[in-house]
């Protein structure tokens, strides 16, 4: 149950910053400078900022004794003009942008660091 809570958690933050007026990013612009948008609560302390139209660092820490897990593959960015994004680990290939990622475990009182990017701004030239 803990566990589930601190995941949805985590998808709130991704979600709720398609209603935060001012952190909107404008797709294609290539510096987009805003405040980190922060979430805490007794199980998990999260930070969500962008580096620019394209990147989105997510920094948590998770405060509880059991694991927390990130599921990846639910990770989504609505943009100001209404285009929805899947947002991709750092470090996905090219091929695998489209597949399922695999969930990430958070260990218990540590701390997570992960960069996204949009899969819709990978292509092959």
């Amino acid at each position: 149950m803990n566990k589930r809570i601190g995941l949805v958690s985590i998808l709130a933050l991704f979600l709720l910053t398609s209603c935060v007026t001012t952190n909107q990013v404008e797709y294609g612009k290539e510096n987009a400078s805003h405040t980190p948008i922060e979430f805490e609560n007794e199980d998990l302390k999260a930070t969500l900022s962008f580096e620019s139209s394209q990147w989105i660092n997510l920094s948590s820490e998770n405060k509880k004794e059991d694991v927390v897990q990130f599921v990846t593959d639910l990770a989504t960015f609505s943009s100001v003009s209404g285009n929805t994004s899947k947002l991709v680990p750092d470090g996905t290939k090219y091929t695998d942008v489209k597949n399922t990622v695999p969930s990430s475990a958070i260990a218990p009182k540590s701390n997570f660091q992960k960069r996204f990017f949009s899969a819709d701004s990978v292509y092959y030239q």
